[in-house]
């Protein structure tokens, strides 16, 4: 007690101060070591700096760089990780886990080959593991976060979370976004349908409905493509007989997919797809059926010149040279249209014949048979084509799974669980970033794992444990980079607009605490533009509103991410919450001191004390593994 007040600052442990705004406790509020320095000196700087909550992360994947700032889990050893632990357990710190945010796409896209790799997804997930390890070692438990930036998509396709227009990567962007098709079997990207991607095709022949018409059999039902097991079409023909053509944009044919029912984008991508790749199968299977023509008439004709070839040699056997030359002239005369230039030996020219046909033969075998194989491969493409999200959503989900049952495996029963915990990323870096692709991330990896676990633990023992080491990471300041993004009205100003662009996001943020999915929480601030990790309340962020939402979700793991500041950030967050520092009031009737007014503390300096003097100092008995004195 100092002045009959009660004293909270960094020396007292046993502060239970609340803030009047927010009514969060400021023990739950945490702060992020810097990820590119040596963590044990970090956290340290964070324990002399009175954080009771603090993150460590690491910049580095592979084999890390201490020296280059690029520091990985395996970078410390088992002394340093004991001196981590008992660091944590003596000044009773929380700690969270942040793994290296250079992983990559946790569904194993390589951006440079264009193809999900199952190397590359193995690779996420080892560098995964090796933060579990940390984490089981020094934290004993608690969150490993892990960044989400899955795979390309247009910003304006989230519209189809809450099916209005309220985001738009750039101006013209409905009109050129790209939607991407995987084949499975390999990963690779296959195609990509564009908005002003064109396709030429046959007009349909119509009734009076304005549906497409087919050619019917004998029992009035339409005739099957036996290749492509569809309906035979009816086409327009115009006054020459010729089939009419017309030119297609997908946007154009998105909205006669529309007017025939079908709403999904992902649907409707297939079908044009489909109808692209059609054209080519129809290309591929004229040429085949043309040169299969030419191949089976080549044969017939075959066997009629050898038949002939035979002849001539029988003959040639039993003749004098005399009658030769009449049977020469024979030929030449009979043949002088296909044979010109006077008299032709019957045998040379045949066996010239000969040679002609089976280069033919051969040349319809080849391209009818290269013809059928192209079509095949085009039909199976068709069939096997999956829209980017749905293929990469199920390989992150596998990815989260996976990492979900180490991270089980690797929890002690004395210790709170570990728990692997997906973070929304910024919204040009791909899926997972919308709130709601976080959401559908984290239930798809749930389920996957509970999958798994289901047939050793049973389907509701196995839905508990998934939930219990799959948890989300929320952070609060990538989600506002998103308002660059919000579409603005007509009628509305820009103060009108951010207040709508706030409503957004707080009612999304309580979407997510009702889905149960959110465990650990991230807080910085920004303008909106990108994460540049502004003190808590310098920026446009709506940190106040995300917490007491947070607060009454009963989500406390909060950690303030700093940048330059340093742990000014946290201060700074602890300020904008309204927490006192002092227990001394200026004067009577006057306010204590707060934190706003932490800069002119401690006779002008700018950090916590790391030392007490007179009867409140403890033995020097009780020091560090490192010899700094306990507090």
């Amino acid at each position: 007690m100092i002045f009959g007040n009660d004293y909270y600052s960094a020396m007292d442990r046993g502060y239970e101060d609340k803030s009047p705004l927010s009514g969060v406790d400021l023990k739950d509020i945490g702060v992020a070591t810097p990820p590119m320095k040596d963590q044990v000196e970090g956290l340290k700087a964070r324990i002399f700096q009175g954080a009771s909550r603090v993150e460590l992360g690491f910049m580095g994947t592979g084999k890390g760089s201490m020296g280059q700032g690029a520091p990985t889990p395996e970078s410390y050893g088992k002394e340093e990780r004991q001196a981590i632990r008992e660091l944590a357990q003596i000044n009773k710190i929380e700690l969270s886990t942040h793994a290296s945010p250079s992983i990559g796409a946790l569904s194993g896209l390589d951006p440079r080959s264009n193809k999900f790799s199952n190397e590359h997804r193995n690779n996420a997930l080892m560098e995964i593991k090796r933060a579990i390890d940390f984490a089981a070692d020094t934290a004993g438990g608690g969150a490993v976060v892990v960044h989400t930036q899955e795979f390309p998509r247009p910003i304006i396709s989230v519209k189809k979370f809450g099916g209005k227009e309220l985001f738009k990567g750039f101006k013209e962007e409905e009109k050129e976004m790209v939607h991407y098709l995987v084949d499975p079997h390999n990963g690779k990207i296959i195609d990509e349908v564009k908005e002003d991607e064109e396709i030429w095709r046959p007009v349909p022949e119509r009734d009076e409905n304005g549906k497409p018409k087919f050619l019917l059999d004998e029992m009035g039902k339409p005739m099957i493509d036996k290749f492509t097991g569809e309906p035979i079409p009816l086409y327009k023909q115009d006054e020459q007989g010729n089939i009419e053509i017309e030119k297609k944009k997908y946007i154009e044919f998105k909205e006669e997919m529309k007017q025939q029912g079908i709403t999904d984008e992902q649907q409707i991508v297939q079908k044009f797809f489909t109808e692209k790749m059609n054209a080519e199968i129809q290309h591929s299977l004229g040429q085949a059926r043309e040169y299969e023509t030419m191949y089976i008439d080549g044969i017939e004709v075959r066997d009629k010149i050898i038949a002939r070839l035979n002849y001539y040699k029988e003959i040639r056997k039993h003749v004098s040279d005399e009658e030769w030359e009449i049977q020469k002239a024979k030929f030449s005369s009979e043949y002088r249209e296909r044979y010109p230039g006077g008299m032709k030996d019957p045998i040379k020219e045949l066996e010239k014949e000969l040679n002609q046909n089976e280069r033919r033969i051969a040349q319809g075998r080849e391209v009818a048979v290269s013809g059928r194989k192209q079509a095949e491969k085009l039909k199976d493409a068709i069939n096997r084509a999956k829209p980017i999200g749905e293929f990469g959503v199920d390989k992150s989900a596998e990815t989260i799974a996976d990492a979900g049952i180490y991270a089980m495996e690797k929890s002690k029963n004395e210790q709170k669980p570990i728990y692997v915990s997906p973070e929304n990323i910024f919204p040009e870096w791909g899926y997972g970033s919308h709130p709601q692709e976080l959401k559908e991330l984290i239930q798809k990896a749930r389920g996957k794992m509970a999958e798994q676990l289901s047939v050793r633990y049973g389907k509701d023992e196995a839905s508990k444990m998934a939930n219990e080491h799959i948890k989300a990471t929320f952070d609060i300041g990538h989600a506002n980079t998103w308002r660059k993004f919000f579409v603005k009205k007509e009628d509305e100003t820009n103060e009108q607009a951010d207040k709508r662009f706030n409503q957004w996001l707080i009612t999304e943020v309580k979407d997510l605490a009702k889905s149960g999915i959110i465990g650990h929480i991230h807080v910085s601030d920004n303008f909106g533009y990108y994460d540049e990790h502004v003190t808590p309340g310098q920026g446009t962020v709506p940190i106040k509103e995300f917490i007491e939402e947070m607060k009454k979700a009963g989500l406390k793991d909060i950690i303030v991410e700093p940048a330059h500041q340093d742990y000014k950030a946290w201060l700074g967050a602890i300020g904008f919450f309204g927490s006192s520092i002092y227990g001394a009031a200026r004067g009577p009737g006057m306010p204590r001191d707060t934190w706003l007014d932490v800069e002119h503390s401690y006779f002008g300096r700018t950090q916590s004390p790391n030392y007490i003097v007179g009867e409140w100092r403890p033995s020097e008995d009780w020091t560090l593994w490192s010899g700094a004195p306990m507090e």
